[in-house]
């Protein structure tokens, strides 16, 4: 059957934080908030897309509205090209919140590292994503 895993393996993402100093965590499909809540005492910036308002609006009342988190509606494959944008800012999100070209999505990078491939094989069916601002995550 396998290992049922809800969530992100946070050990695993601290461990790449540790290694690429990431400062943006992306998550699609919010549910109850808690990943969302957990990465804002890890990062600078949390983005979490939800497909379903009322959910996403519970989880936003629920975990509290923090200035770290963006809570954001909509089909993921379509927020995601738009969160990232041309406009580069020296800090990786501009002054709307959206990330800028310099942040690149860790999965789609041709040079992930041993870490984030590990992180991402962990759960196949967890759909979250930790994005990193001007990192090399290694060959």
């Amino acid at each position: 059957m396998g290992i049922v895993r809800m969530g992100v393996p946070e050990e695993l993402v601290l461990k790449l934080n540790s290694v690429a100093k990431l400062d943006t965590f992306i998550e699609t499909g919010t549910f109850y908030g808690h990943t969302a809540a957990w990465a804002a005492k890890h990062f600078d910036h949390v983005f979490t897309i939800e497909i379903d308002k009322q959910i996403s609006e519970t989880a936003a009342a629920n975990m509290g509205n923090s200035h770290i988190v963006n809570y954001l509606v909509g089909d993921s494959a379509k927020i995601l090209p738009r969160l990232v944008t041309r406009k580069h800012s020296g800090d990786g999100v501009d002054k709307k919140g959206r990330m800028s070209s310099s942040v690149e999505p860790w999965k789609s990078n041709h040079q992930l590292s041993q870490i984030a491939l590990k992180l991402w094989n962990c759960c196949p069916n967890q759909f979250w994503w930790s994005w990193c601002c001007n990192c090399q995550l290694g060959n």
